[in-house]
Formats: C-alpha cells, structure tokens, sequence
C-alpha cells in the first residue's frame, strides 16, 4: 500500500515520482515490458545492458566487478541487476539510470537487488522512465535516503 504523505514527500526532495510499496514484485503495466524470445529482441536487451555497462560500469557510479547481471531477459524489456556495493547508492544513481531508459528506442525498466557487504539485502527497487518504486525494505534499512543524497543516522 502507498503513503501518499511519503510519496509526496519523496517527490518534492527527488523530483521524481517515487513510492514505497507494501507489496513488491510484479511489473506494473507488465505487458508493455513483455517480449518473446526473438533474435531482435535479444539485440534490444543486449544493447540495454551494454548502455548500463558503459554508463554505469564505466566508473561514473561504481564498477562491473560490484554488479551482477543474470545472462536472461526474463521475457521481459529490462534489466534485473544485483548490486554489490554502496557506492551504487548515491543520489546520481537513479537519474544515471532513468537516462539509461529515455534512451532506448522501446518501453523498458530495470530493477535492482541491493546488497551491503556483497551479501547483506537492503532492498530492491524498479526504475521506470517516470517513476521509482522500493520495497519497504529500503526504507527500512536506509537505502531510499542513501539514493536521495541523504545521510544514513
């Protein structure tokens, strides 16, 4: 369930449309993500994950030995990411990453597993071109105040 007063509040200090989500999992709006497993298509996601490799495995936010993405698409136009390491969890890094999106030619997101310590699950959330959604988990434990450029107490 969403809290408007936190979304809202999200939002003014984000710029971005963002939530927190009692019930984390499905895509929303899944069947516009939806692809079949084509030669087209897997150009498409392989050019998704090349632009993440290069935009953010390339140094600007972290590096490709403190992420991990699965070699499938699961029928779906995005990116399932693991990642490894806080320095991924600055305020730069959802804005890097919705560029990411804008710039593809068809509908996709990514979404991301949050781990500290290379092992410790902080939280997952999903990036979309217009909107953010965590779990409440990253709340919880910081994570969603550590990507808006906030310091954990």
């Amino acid at each position: 369930m969403r809290s408007a007063a936190r979304e809202e509040a999200c939002d003014l200090r984000q710029e971005m449309n963002f939530s927190i989500e009692e019930r984390f999992g499905g895509v929303p709006s899944g069947d516009l993500y939806s692809i079949k497993d084509t030669a087209e298509t897997e150009q498409e996601w392989r050019a998704l994950i090349s632009e993440f490799d290069e935009t953010i495995g390339g140094g600007s936010v972290g590096s490709r030995e403190d992420y991990e993405i699965p070699d499938w698409h699961h029928g779906m136009r995005g990116l399932f990411v693991y990642l490894y390491s806080e320095r991924f969890y600055v305020r730069s890094f959802v804005p890097a990453v919705v560029r990411i999106l804008t710039v593809q030619p068809k509908p996709c997101f990514a979404k991301f597993e949050c781990f500290i310590d290379g092992s410790r699950l902080v939280g997952c959330f999903m990036v979309f071109k217009d909107r953010v959604i965590f779990d409440e988990g990253s709340e919880k434990s910081g994570l969603v105040a550590l990507l808006m450029g906030e310091r954990m107490g």
